[in-house]
């Protein structure tokens, strides 16, 4: 049997929690509107890079690595959610894509990147807990925090930004 790389390691850690997060995910929005669902799902993307970077940790994956690790995860998470019908190059994409919008909240120096980070660890820390249900448990939290919310576009918050900084 051929030896499994690195970050194949790190997602045979995280899969359990992320297939196991993503089933209730799909439970909890298959009544809800178009823009419930999205917050949720917001919410969802930066709690799976919250687990996928716990799984690096505990992998051992170097800093340098860790953004190609969580990335790697994200991709395999499209598998796993059966995108089948999907070509494998627009998975690419859209798991490079799924890390960069995670980056873009965390850029801002406001409630928005802190609400990010927070989001971000929780996954992380539950993630480490190691106890069955506890990512799930900690996401569901989440989502009931009707606080969190990311409707706010970049472009608003820079528009915000600079008349603030006007006034």
């Amino acid at each position: 049997m051929p030896k499994k790389n690195n970050f194949e390691l790190v997602w045979e850690q995280a899969k359990g929690e992320h297939k196991l997060c993503d089933m209730t995910y799909s439970q909890v929005t298959s009544q809800m509107d178009r823009d419930s669902a999205k917050r949720l799902y917001d919410i969802k993307i930066y709690f799976y890079r919250g687990i996928f970077e716990g799984a690096s940790e505990k992998i051992g994956i170097s800093k340098k690595d860790l953004k190609k690790s969580v990335i790697y995860c994200y991709r395999r998470a499209w598998d796993d959610e059966g995108y089948n019908d999907i070509e494998n190059s627009k998975k690419d994409r859209m798991a490079k894509q799924s890390y960069e919008a995670t980056e873009e909240g965390l850029k801002y120096e406001d409630s928005v990147g802190e609400m990010s980070q927070d989001i971000i660890n929780k996954g992380k820390k539950s993630f480490k807990t190691n106890q069955g249900g506890a990512c799930m448990s900690a996401l569901v939290k989440l989502w009931k925090d009707m606080t969190i919310n990311f409707n706010e576009s970049p472009v608003e918050k820079n528009v915000k930004s600079f008349f603030r900084k006007l006034f």
